[in-house]
């Protein structure tokens, strides 16, 4: 597989999952999508999630 496809395949299964929390946000704690979206703490895990897979990345290559 190549890289960059490797990239795309990692970087939709971020998006994927967000939008999935999203949506759990939406269906249980009863917000509306655009709250559930522009959530802080989701958006913080999506940080972290970022800065994590790019720490991994770097050292995988060392």
């Amino acid at each position: 597989m190549s890289d960059k496809n490797k990239n795309f395949k990692i970087s939709l299964g971020i998006l994927v999952g967000y939008f999935l929390a999203a949506m759990i946000n939406v269906i249980f704690f009863d917000k509306n999508l655009v709250e559930a979206i522009t959530d802080k703490r989701l958006l913080y895990m999506l940080g972290a999630v970022v800065i994590i897979g790019y720490i991994i990345k770097k050292q995988s290559q060392k």
